[in-house]
C-alpha cells in the first residue's frame, strides 16, 4: 500500500502548468522557407492567430556539450567552438529532422496568420555568456541577433564586430528603446539584472534574464510583478531546465519508476585559480558560489522535491566577503533531503544523484547538461540513457522563448516565474545562514 506521502512525491507536477501554458507548433508540416513568427499585426506578442496543440514546450531532443561551465570560456574561443557544431535530431522527432539539420522546435509559421517575421534579439551585456547566446540564437530557425548594448560604445562595437551584429548601443537601456528588438536578453552582471529587466519591461519588451534572476527575492518579486502587470513575457535563463537529460529525468521521477524520492545530491565546483578575480569574486557585482553555482543545484533539487521548509548551510568566506565554497542541506516540505555543494576552490565530480525507494538515477557529469543518465537498482545499472546531441546547449532555452512568444505566453510553463521566485527565496535563506550580503541590501 502506498503512503500518502509517497503519492504526493510521485504525483507532484515537475513543470509548472500555469494559466499561460500554450500550444506547440510541432505538428505543422511547413516548408523551411516559411518559418517565422505568426503574428496578428495589431499586437506583436499578445495576440497570435489560431494556435492549436497542447504545450509551449514539446518533448526535447538530445545533447552533449563538452565544457562543464560554458559561460566561463573565453568569448572568442566559445564563439568559434559553437559555430563549428553540427545539428542532429532527437529520436522523438524522427529521421526527417536528422537529415535536414532542422531543430526539433519545428516550423514556427502556421497557416492562418496575418503576418510573419523572425524573432529579433537585442542583448544587454557583452560578456562570455552573451557570446554563447548569439551562437545559440543563430542555430534556431527564425532567430536573429540585431543589436548589442554594453557599458561603453567601444565594448559594444568590439562585440558587434566579432559576432557580425548590425546594431550597437553605448548603454544597456538603449537596447530596450530599440524599435527593431522583439526580445531583450539580459546578460549583464548579477547586480544589474533587476534594473535592466525593469527597463525593458517598462517598454513592453519581452525579456530573457540570465540566472541568477536577481540579487534577492525582493528584486525578483518586483521584476515578476512588472511583467505580470504589463502582460509581457519574462523568463529566467535557467538553461539547465531545458536540457534533454533533465527532461528525461523529470519524466522518470514523475512516472514513479524510482518510487518515493528520499534523497538528492548535486555538486558544482571548479578550481578558479590561485589569484581569482572578476565578477565571480566581486561582492559588489553579486559574486560568490551560492549565486553563480548554487542557483543550479538549488534549481535541480526544488524542481524535483519542491520548496524546502528547513535549510542548513555553511561556507568558507573570502577576505572580500564572498563565499568561496558552500555546503547546503535542504529538507523539503513534501519530504526528502537534498545535499548540495558549490566551490570555486576545488574541482568536484559535477554529478547528481536522485534516490528513491525503488532505485536511483545517476546524472553523469556535468549534471546540468549531462550526456548520460544511469538508472540503478541495488548497485546494478539496469538502464543507461544516452542524451547526447550536437549544437549549442543554450539553444533549447532559445527555442522555448520562441515558442512562448509565438503563442502569446507571458511565461514559460516549464520554467515558470513562480519556480524562479521559489529558488530566489531559497537562495536568500542560504545567504542569510552563511552571512553573505550585497551592497545596498
Amino acid at each position: 500500500m502506498t503512503s500518502s506521502r509517497s503519492v504526493r512525491a510521485q504525483a507532484r507536477p515537475l513543470a509548472s502548468a500555469r494559466r499561460d501554458s500554450v500550444p506547440s507548433a510541432l505538428a505543422v508540416n511547413t516548408p523551411t522557407s516559411t518559418r517565422g513568427f505568426a503574428l496578428d499585426p495589431r499586437s506583436p506578442y499578445t495576440r497570435i492567430t489560431e494556435p492549436t496543440g497542447t504545450s509551449c514546450t514539446p518533448p526535447v531532443a538530445m545533447n552533449s556539450p563538452s565544457n562543464a561551465h560554458p559561460e566561463l570560456l573565453d568569448s572568442s574561443t566559445l564563439s568559434i567552438t559553437f559555430a563549428q557544431f553540427l545539428w542532429r535530431s532527437s529520436p522523438i522527432n524522427g529521421t526527417e529532422i536528422a537529415t535536414t539539420g532542422r531543430s526539433f522546435m519545428g516550423p514556427l509559421y502556421r497557416g492562418n496568420v496575418d503576418a510573419m517575421k523572425n524573432v529579433r534579439w537585442g542583448i544587454m551585456g557583452a560578456g562570455r555568456i552573451a557570446s554563447a547566446l548569439v551562437e545559440a540564437v543563430r542555430q534556431v530557425p527564425g532567430g536573429e541577433v540585431v543589436t548589442i548594448g554594453s557599458s561603453s560604445r567601444e565594448r559594444a562595437e568590439a562585440f558587434a564586430d566579432l559576432h557580425d551584429i548590425p546594431g550597437r548601443h553605448a548603454t544597456h537601456e538603449d537596447v530596450a528603446r530599440d524599435p527593431n528588438v522583439d526580445i531583450v536578453y539580459v546578460a549583464t552582471t548579477n547586480d544589474l539584472h533587476h534594473a535592466n529587466t525593469l527597463a525593458a519591461l517598462e517598454r513592453a519588451k519581452p525579456v530573457l534574464c540570465e540566472k541568477p534572476f536577481a540579487l534577492n527575492h525582493r528584486q525578483a518579486k518586483e521584476m515578476v510583478a512588472a511583467a505580470r502587470e504589463r502582460n509581457v513575457f519574462l523568463m529566467e535563463a535557467m538553461w539547465m531546465r531545458f536540457q534533454p537529460a533533465i527532461s528525461r529525468l523529470e519524466a522518470i521521477v514523475r512516472s514513479g519508476r524510482l518510487g518515493e524520492i528520499h534523497s538528492i545530491q548535486a555538486n558544482f565546483g571548479f578550481l578558479a585559480g590561485p589569484h581569482p578575480s572578476g565578477r565571480l569574486f566581486d561582492r559588489s557585482l553579486g559574486g560568490g558560489t551560492v549565486m553563480d553555482l548554487g542557483v543550479y543545484v538549488v534549481t535541480f533539487a526544488t524542481m524535483l522535491l519542491g520548496a524546502p521548509d528547513r535549510i542548513i548551510a555553511t561556507a568558507e568566506m573570502s577576505d572580500e566577503g564572498i563565499d568561496e565554497q558552500a555546503g547546503i542541506v535542504l529538507h523539503h516540505r513534501n519530504g526528502g533531503l537534498s545535499t548540495l555543494s558549490t566551490s570555486f576552490v576545488a574541482d568536484s565530480n559535477m554529478e547528481a544523484f536522485v534516490s528513491g525507494s525503488d532505485g536511483h538515477v545517476r546524472v553523469h557529469a556535468p549534471f546540468h547538461h549531462s550526456p548520460t543518465l544511469s538508472i540503478e537498482r541495488r548497485g546494478t545499472v539496469v538502464e543507461t540513457i544516452d542524451t547526447s546531441y550536437q549544437g549549442s546547449p543554450y539553444r533549447f532555452e532559445v527555442e522555448e522563448v520562441h515558442r512562448c512568444l509565438l503563442k502569446g505566453a507571458t511565461e514559460s510553463p516549464r520554467m515558470s516565474l513562480d519556480d524562479t521566485l521559489m529558488v530566489m527565496r531559497t537562495l536568500d535563506r542560504i545567504r542569510d545562514r552563511i552571512g553573505l550580503t550585497f551592497p545596498g541590501e
